[in-house]
């Protein structure tokens, strides 16, 4: 039995409602969030100040830590993050931290990823980080090597996307940090 399967036999029509509203409407303040943050830095013409980021934000660099996963970088030549958002940040920091690897973000808002792509042309970054405009279910990942890393954005509905990242790559799959019980109890407290 799949895990969407469970929880729809666990919880009422009228509970699955209500969890897909606070779930959107999680997603929608973090893109809010995101955008107010760029928006500032615009106003103030201080662009440079999108390249800083937060380790508390490092979520890729965080779920690469947690798994033990530094030395896989070594052999790594492509990072896909999807559910990159319209403020790349984690692909940003990862950049810094490993420059000679090729980071791709996959953003299914078109509206989310122009944003994201004229962020990443403001920054050091330019030129090694792609942003594409796709569902991450449909994505073409063949491009990807055994060696390479598919970090999956903890608000992506995982199971299509790794499907699609099996069947078309032999890249390593993990779901991002913060994970998927902090996020969902960060939505309830």
């Amino acid at each position: 039995m799949k895990s969407s399967e469970f929880t729809n036999k666990l919880l009422s029509k009228s509970t699955r409602k209500k969890l897909r509203k606070q779930i959107d409407n999680w997603k929608h303040s973090i893109a809010a969030g995101e955008f107010q943050i760029v928006l500032n830095a615009y106003l103030n013409n201080r662009e440079e100040n999108l390249y800083k980021v937060k380790f508390d934000q490092s979520w890729i660099y965080k779920t690469i830590l947690d798994k033990k996963l530094k030395d896989k970088l070594e052999k790594c030549e492509n990072i896909v993050y999807i559910g990159c958002g319209l403020y790349p940040y984690s692909l940003l920091d990862m950049f810094k931290r490993y420059p000679n690897i090729k980071y791709h973000g996959v953003e299914i808002s078109e509206k989310r990823a122009i944003l994201a792509r004229l962020i990443v042309e403001e920054t050091p970054a330019k030129g090694s980080i792609t942003i594409y405009t796709s569902d991450g279910g449909k994505f073409d990942y063949s491009f990807l090597g055994d060696e390479d890393m598919a970090f999956i954005s903890v608000d992506v509905a995982q199971s299509e996307v790794i499907s699609q990242i099996v069947k078309t790559s032999g890249a390593q799959i993990f779901t991002c940090a913060p994970y998927k019980s902090s996020y969902l109890n960060g939505m309830f407290t």
